[in-house]
C-alpha cells in the first residue's frame, strides 16, 4: 500500500499460484482538490540484451534482440497499429516472461515500453475512471498477470487465450462451422477485392489516398467490369468493398453520405446479377468540422461539436487528413464520442437507408476498431468522464442497435482488428498486416470468432510480384480471407495464376479456417534464400499447421513463394508428426 500526503491511497495486492503472479490495484482518492488521471499496474523490468519481444500489434510482431538498441514506444489500447490485444512476451532460448492485462472489459490504457543499455521495462498505465473529477476512486480493471514461458510468443498467446475464453466480454458464440451469427455465405468467401468509383467534378481530387489512382487508369466502367471478369475466371464467391459510392468527396462533409451516385446504382445491378457481394464504405467515427460551409441542416457547428471527444484543456479532439476542401484548406475530422447518443441515430439512419434502398450485402464501418479510444472528459455524454471501457462499450452498443434491423444475410465489418469490438462485427479488415516480422498470434486466439480480411499489397509495392505472392501465401497460412486487392488483377496473368491457386485452396479448407485452430508454426529451412523488398525481408517458404475442431486431423500448408523449385526441411513441436513425414523429402514448386 502507498499513501500520499494528499489523501490518496494506492493498494496493490499480489495473488501467487503455481504458474505465476496476478496483481490487483485500487485507488482511494479522498482529496477534495485532486483528481487521479493515471495509475500504472506493477512495472515489469528485465535485464538482458539478448531478448526477443512479442508486441500485440497487427497479427502480432516479434522483434529480436529488442534491448540492444535504445527505444521508447507507447502502445495505446484499444487502437489500430498500436495494441490490438493486451499482452506482451519477453524471451530468448532459455525461456521468458508473459505479461498480460487480463481486463475482460477492454478499458482504455497505454503500454509504455522502454529499452536502454540491456534493460527492458514495461509500464502499463490505466486511465483513471472519473479523471478530471475531484476525489475519484476506482479499481484498475482486471489483473496484471506475469507467468514464466518455456518457449516463445506461442506459449504467451495460449495463456492469453485461456483468459479470453473464460472471461472476455467481447467473444461471440462459435459453433461447428465457426461463429454462429455470421451469414454462412460470407464464411465461404475466399477472396475480397476493393476499389472506388472514379471521382466526379464535385469530388475534385479527394479520394481514398491508400487506394491510389487505379480506378481512374481505366474506363468509367472498369470498377464493375473488372470484378465481373474476375468472378467468371475464378468461379468462386467474391466480396467487393466499394468506396466513393456517394456524392460527397472522400473525407469531406462526413457524415452526410447520402445520396448515392447514379453510377453506383447502375454498376450495382450488374454486380448483383453476377452474384458478387457488394459492401459500401461509410465512416463510423468522424465528423468533418467545416461541413456547415455546405448548408447541411444538421452540421458540426450545431450538433457534432456537442458529441466531439473532449480533451483535458477543454478543446475537442481533431485530426488533419490529406484531402483538400474547395476552400483550399485541409480536411479536419473530429472523432465523435460514442457516449453521444445522437451519433447512434445518425449512423443508424444512414445504414438503414442504404440497406433499404440499395441491393447491398452489408456495410463497412471505417475507423471504429481502428481509431484510438479517447478518455473523453465530457460530463454531458453517456459515460463517466475519463477512462474505463465506455468508448468500446458505446461503439459496440451503437452497432448492436444497427445489427438488430440488419437484413438477413448481410455482413458488417470494420477497420483493424482490435479485439474488444469483434462481438458486433462479422469481420475485421486486417489491411495493415504487411510487415516482415509478423506471427499469427491474433489468429491463434481468435480464428473462427471473427473473419480477418486481407492485406493491402497495392500501395508502394504495387509492382512487386514477390511482395504480392509472399502476402497472399502468408494470408493463407494465417487463416485470413485473401485479398483486399484491386480487381485489375484480372489483367495480370502471372499474379492471377498464383492467386487462383491460393483462392481455390482457401475455399477448399473453408471449414478448417472457420472452426479449426492454429498449432505452433513449423520451423522451416530451405535452399531458397529470403528475398528483400523495399520494406521487408520475405522467407520464400511459408508454412502453417492447423488442426480440425474435432482434433481428428492436422493440415500442413507448405507454400513456395519463389518462382523456383525449392527443397525444404520442416520440424514440428509434435515429434510424432515429424516422424510420420520423415521418410519424405519436400520439393515444392
Amino acid at each position: 500500500m502507498f499513501e500520499t500526503d494528499d489523501n490518496i491511497k494506492i493498494t496493490v495486492k499480489s495473488l501467487i499460484d503455481d504458474k505465476g503472479i496476478s496483481w490487483e490495484t485500487s485507488v482511494e482518492n479522498n482529496s477534495d482538490i485532486l483528481t487521479v488521471n493515471y495509475v500504472s499496474y506493477p512495472v515489469l523490468k528485465l535485464k538482458n540484451e539478448h531478448i526477443n519481444v512479442f508486441l500485440p500489434q497487427y497479427s502480432g510482431r516479434v522483434i529480436k534482440d529488442y534491448a540492444k538498441s535504445e527505444s521508447k514506444e507507447i502502445f495505446h489500447y484499444p487502437s489500430h497499429c498500436q495494441a490490438e490485444m493486451q499482452y506482451f512476451a519477453f524471451y530468448n532460448t532459455q525461456g521468458g516472461v508473459y505479461m498480460g492485462i487480463h481486463d475482460k472489459m477492454g478499458c482504455i490504457k497505454r503500454f509504455n515500453l522502454y529499452s536502454e543499455k540491456g534493460i527492458t521495462e514495461l509500464i502499463t498505465d490505466f486511465v483513471g475512471i472519473g479523471a478530471s473529477l475531484k476525489g475519484n476512486s476506482f479499481k484498475l480493471s482486471g489483473q496484471a498477470r506475469w507467468e514464466y514461458i518455456k518457449n516463445d510468443w506461442f506459449d504467451a498467446s495460449h495463456i492469453y487465450k485461456e483468459f479470453v475464453l473464460s472471461k472476455a466480454t467481447w467473444l461471440p458464440q462459435k459453433g461447428e462451422n465457426g461463429r454462429l451469427d455470421t451469414p454462412e455465405r460470407f464464411k465461404d468467401v475466399p477472396l475480397w477485392i476493393v476499389d472506388y468509383i472514379p471521382n466526379s467534378k464535385e469530388q475534385m481530387e479527394a479520394r481514398p489516398m491508400i487506394l491510389g489512382t487505379v480506378s481512374q487508369l481505366y474506363d468509367a466502367n472498369y470498377w464493375y467490369d473488372a470484378p465481373i471478369k474476375l468472378k467468371k475466371e475464378l468461379n468462386l464467391p467474391l466480396a467487393y468493398h466499394v468506396y466513393n459510392w456517394h456524392e460527397i468527396p472522400f473525407n469531406i462533409n462526413y457524415p452526410h453520405f447520402y445520396p448515392p451516385k447514379d453510377e453506383f446504382k447502375k454498376g450495382l445491378e450488374y454486380l448483383k446479377n453476377e452474384d458478387i457481394y457488394v459492401l459500401p464504405y461509410i465512416n463510423g467515427v468522424s465528423w468533418e468540422t467545416k461541413d456547415a460551409d455546405e448548408s447541411f441542416e444538421i452540421n458540426f457547428e450545431n450538433t457534432g461539436i456537442k458529441g466531439a471527444a473532449l480533451q483535458a484543456d477543454g478543446s475537442f479532439a481533431e485530426y488533419e487528413y490529406p484531402q483538400v476542401k474547395k476552400s483550399g484548406k485541409k480536411t479536419m475530422l473530429a472523432p465523435i464520442c460514442p457516449g453521444f447518443e445522437k451519433w447512434h441515430s445518425i449512423i443508424g439512419n444512414i445504414v438503414k437507408d442504404m440497406e433499404t434502398n440499395l441491393k447491398i450485402d452489408g456495410v463497412y464501418f471505417d475507423e471504429i476498431a481502428a481509431h484510438k479510444a479517447h478518455p473523453c472528459l465530457s460530463s454531458d455524454h453517456n459515460h463517466i468522464p475519463g477512462g474505463g471501457s465506455h468508448w468500446a462499450d458505446n461503439y459496440n452498443l451503437m452497432v448492436k442497435k444497427i445489427r438488430s434491423s440488419k437484413p438477413k444475410g448481410n455482413y458488417y465489418f470494420t477497420e483493424s482488428n482490435c479485439e474488444c469490438y469483434m462481438k458486433e462485427f462479422d469481420g475485421m479488415l486486417t489491411w495493415l498486416w504487411t510487415g516482415g516480422d509478423l506471427v499469427p498470434a491474433f489468429p491463434a486466439i481468435y480464428s473462427g470468432y471473427v473473419q480477418m480480411i486481407g492485406r493491402f499489397t497495392d500501395g508502394l509495392n504495387r509492382e512487386d510480384n514477390d511482395y504480392f505472392r509472399f502476402h497472399i501465401a502468408q494470408q493463407l497460412t494465417f487463416g485470413q480471407q485473401l485479398g483486399w486487392i484491386h480487381p485489375d488483377i484480372i489483367y495480370k496473368k502471372e499474379r492471377l495464376e498464383f492467386l487462383k491457386t491460393a483462392a481455390e485452396l482457401r475455399y477448399k479448407y473453408t471449414k478448417l479456417f472457420n472452426s479449426g485452430t492454429i498449432l505452433r508454426p513449423p520451423h522451416v529451412t530451405s535452399n531458397i534464400r529470403p528475398v528483400k523488398s523495399s520494406r521487408i525481408i520475405m522467407e520464400q517458404i511459408q508454412t502453417g499447421l492447423w488442426q480440425t475442431a474435432d482434433k481428428d486431423k492436422k493440415v500442413l500448408f507448405v507454400i513456395n513463394v519463389s518462382s523456383k523449385e525449392a527443397q525444404c526441411k520442416i520440424s514440428f513441436e509434435d515429434k510424432n508428426l515429424e516422424l510420420m513425414l520423415a521418410p519424405y523429402e519436400f520439393y515444392v514448386k
